[in-house]
């Protein structure tokens, strides 16, 4: 995408954004969000053809970042991963809880349930891409479960920290492993 397509999403995306702070995501028009994004209709339809597309577009933008920061971080271990979530997530606070307010978090699990299911059997992650393992199922059971764990932290207001929810998570994974077997 080049640069100037994707600074008219982000204007636009940053303008519903704006807007969902006091008005409800089902009621908005898609003029009153070229209005406060200061575009045109024509270049609203030419990004989006919906106000969900851009939900859609701003998740897919972070979750591409999360991507490339835990590639920067080269992150070799699940402990370091989990707590390397957590805290990603708590630095996007103020866009979950305003999806949240608009009832707007399954759109979101959705989207990241599709890109994460995309992306992590090519990662980087040494327990990715195995010639010997079919990782389906464990990555979705996994993305389910980290999604379902972070709502739980929010609605816990972020406590306890991220570090210490990523511990207790792996005590729990650890204690049930044990019945794993036949």
């Amino acid at each position: 995408m080049n640069s100037r397509v994707y600074q008219s999403k982000l204007l636009i995306a940053e303008g519903l954004f704006r807007l969902l702070e006091k008005d409800a995501f089902e009621e908005l028009t898609i003029s009153e969000i070229c209005a406060e994004a200061q575009v045109s209709r024509n270049t609203f339809y030419r990004h989006f053809h919906g106000k969900k597309m851009i939900v859609e577009f701003f998740i897919k933008n972070l979750l591409r970042d999360y991507f490339t920061k835990v590639k920067e971080a080269a992150i070799k271990d699940f402990p370091t991963l989990l707590t390397f979530y957590f805290r990603f997530w708590r630095e996007q606070s103020y866009y979950v809880n305003l999806l949240k307010k608009q009832h707007l978090l399954g759109l979101v699990f959705d989207i990241e349930r599709t890109y994460f299911s995309n992306m992590l059997p090519t990662s980087q992650l040494p327990w990715h891409n195995q010639v010997d393992c079919s990782e389906k199922f464990v990555d979705l059971l996994v993305i389910g479960g980290m999604w379902n764990i972070l709502l739980y932290w929010f609605d816990c207001d972020l406590n306890p920290s991220a570090d210490v929810l990523a511990q207790r998570v792996l005590e729990e994974l650890h204690f049930y492993s044990r019945f794993m077997s036949k």
